[in-house]
Formats: C-alpha cells, structure tokens, sequence
C-alpha cells in the first residue's frame, strides 16, 4: 500500500465528532441523561431488568423520574436509537379513532390505620381535555427505508427500529410495576404515569399522513410523533390486579425531546395538565 493511501485512511477529529453526532447510541443515550440531570429530573443511565415478555434479562438506556406538585409524578423510559439521514424512520399516520384515545394513571396511597400500599388505575375522562385525544394524528406503523446498490433502489425495513421501541414498552412495564407497588407516604393520593419514550436524531423522523378516506399527504420532517401500541400491562397487589394500558410510544428528536421537557415544566405548558388534570379532578370530587 502507497504512502499516501496510509495517510488517505486517517480519521479526524471533526469526522469522529460528526460521527458520534449522528451515528453512535451511547452519545445519544449521554444526551438524553445529561439533558434530564439538567431539567431537575432523577435520572439512571444503563442498568438492568427482566423483559416482561421474554423473561431475559435486558439493559435500558436512560430512565427519568420528576415529582410536580400536587403529587404528580413522571416517569420516562427513554430507548436512543441513533438513526442517519440516509436511513430515516416514517410514522405513517392517521386521525385517532374514539378507541385509541385515552390514556392511565396509576393512583397510589397509604392506608394509615393498616400501614400498606394500595393502587387503583384510573382511566383519563373523554369529556375533559387528555394526552391523546380523538381525531389528533397518530402513528400506526413505522419503518425504515434506505437506498440499495446492484440495482440502485429504495428498500423498506422496520426491525431495528421495532426492536428499539419495542425495548422503550418492556422498560416502562417495569416502571409501571413500581410506580403502583413502591411503598405510599401518606393517605394523600400519588399519581403516577409513566410515558415510553423512542429517542432518535434530530433531521431522521418524517410522518406521512392519511386522511379518513385513506388519501395520502406529502411526507413531512418532524421532531416528535405518537405511535399507537396499545400494550396493556398487568400490575399484580396485595388485594387483587389492575391493568395499565401502554397506549403510545413517544418518538422524539433531539430537539423535540427537549421541548417536551421544557412543556412539562412550563408554568403555559398544557401536557401536564393533559396527563394528570382528570386524576386530580377526579380526586377532588
């Protein structure tokens, strides 16, 4: 090999920077943790459980926890997917139909004269303003496509992507699991919910929309969709088992990602109010 092919073959700095910007899972995942630390959430990065579904053991990303007032609290199980311009994920979507709309709460107090920990699951009202609404867009399937060589084409597959997303469910099964079990402080009611969330690169999330007679639009850039899951998750007390319903998969860009934590937090934001409202109007009456 010629002198200079050697030196033809050095990498960069401003390549490996660019690289791990948009090509590596474990800066993505750092993103995430560092970017939670900063917004006053409780956050882990790695760290071990057993798949509900295939009782293996597994590996989650980025988990994040954040109490608001009133007793609200969130909890977030983040998978980072490190995903390239030139292989993009696509939501395709349509308008949520009455069935798909809703989403739980998990509502945990103390029995003071007893001593235990009890849970109900609470359903979110129709009738007041929720999380997922009826008629607003929402993913129903996703894949990935990518140009292929030796005849130059475009080809489809969704299995890392699916893999993925499917990783961010089985995390938040088991946060779903604690939020109804950990041990209650008082008489005074928590509400839990736990949102799983799909983590990918800013400029790699595009949604093509459908309307209710199946006509498609153009495909549009996005930083954040709704995928429809609809997984539901069996939570086993002492007295008895409730069932939580993981309804959607969150898919976030970088920059979405960061908007939706600053919503939660911002005193004008309406996706606290969205998850939790109907809980606590509930309670009160």
């Amino acid at each position: 090999m010629a002198h200079g092919d050697i030196w033809s073959m050095e990498i960069t700095a401003d390549q490996i920077i660019q690289y791990l910007d948009s090509r590596d899972d474990f800066d993505l995942e750092l993103f995430a943790y560092r970017l939670l630390k900063e917004s006053g959430w409780e956050a882990h990065l790695g760290g071990t459980y057993v798949d509900p579904y295939t009782r293996k053991p597994r590996q989650f990303d980025v988990r994040g926890r954040k109490q608001f007032s009133y007793r609200r609290d969130l909890n977030i199980a983040v998978e980072c997917k490190s995903l390239s311009p030139e292989f993009p994920l696509i939501v395709s979507r349509i308008p949520r139909p009455d069935l798909d709309a809703g989403h739980d709460i998990v509502k945990r107090w103390k029995r003071v004269d007893v001593g235990d920990t009890m849970f109900s699951v609470e359903h979110s009202d129709p009738n007041h303003l929720h999380l997922y609404p009826k008629g607003e867009m929402v993913g129903k399937t996703t894949t990935q496509i990518r140009w292929a060589e030796n005849p130059k084409r475009l080809i489809a597959s969704d299995a890392e992507s699916y893999e993925k997303w499917s990783q961010a469910l089985a995390s938040a099964t088991e946060l779903v699991e604690w939020a109804a079990t950990y041990p209650a402080e008082s008489a005074d009611p928590t509400f839990a919910f736990v949102m799983p969330v799909l983590l990918v690169n800013t400029g790699t999330l595009w949604v093509v929309d459908y309307d209710e007679g199946g006509k498609r639009g153009s495909p549009e850039q996005m930083d954040e969709a709704l995928l429809y899951v609809d997984r539901n998750q069996e939570i086993n007390g002492r007295y008895g088992k409730a069932t939580y319903r993981l309804s959607h998969l969150h898919i976030y860009t970088r920059k979405g990602f960061i908007s939706m934590l600053q919503n939660y937090s911002s005193p004008t934001g309406l996706m606290l109010e969205r998850t939790f409202g109907f809980a606590l109007r509930k309670a009160i009456t």
